[in-house]
């Protein structure tokens, strides 16, 4: 039909820069990339705490105050009958806020933005 040459698909997926970044990654940083897996599973354990934890955060059961962990309680529970697992997984979720927060307040105070500024170019050491 015509002259139209054929067109040929690429081999190329998306998939394969990740592959090769991570088995990089796994070579030149493995520590690196130890802590970026804890990150993750605090982020996410943070996100899904809900459906993670055992109990509600401040759930109290007196009669089960300062039991050893057992598989009602898998770290057990502290003075208040409230299970530590639960209040570990809940407190992930307060700690990503903070450490995100702070870490994006430190990036945008470190470029010198001043609030409002955007892409106006407008920097607070400026000598304009």
């Amino acid at each position: 039909m015509g002259n139209n040459p054929e067109i040929k698909h690429s081999s190329y997926h998306w998939s394969k820069p990740i592959i090769n970044f991570l088995k990089r990654l796994v070579k030149e940083k493995p520590l690196g990339l130890a802590g970026g897996l804890i990150v993750l599973a605090m982020l996410l354990g943070g996100i899904f705490a809900e459906s993670l934890a055992p109990y509600g955060f401040n759930e109290i059961h007196l009669a089960d105050r300062l039991k050893p962990p057992s598989s009602i309680y898998l770290l057990g529970t502290d003075n208040l009958g409230r299970d530590v697992l639960s209040r570990i997984i809940f407190g992930a979720r307060i700690s990503m806020i903070v450490g995100l927060g702070a870490s994006a307040i430190a990036t945008w105070l470190a470029s010198g933005q001043e609030p409002g500024a955007g892409d106006a170019g407008i920097c607070l050491h400026s000598s304009r």
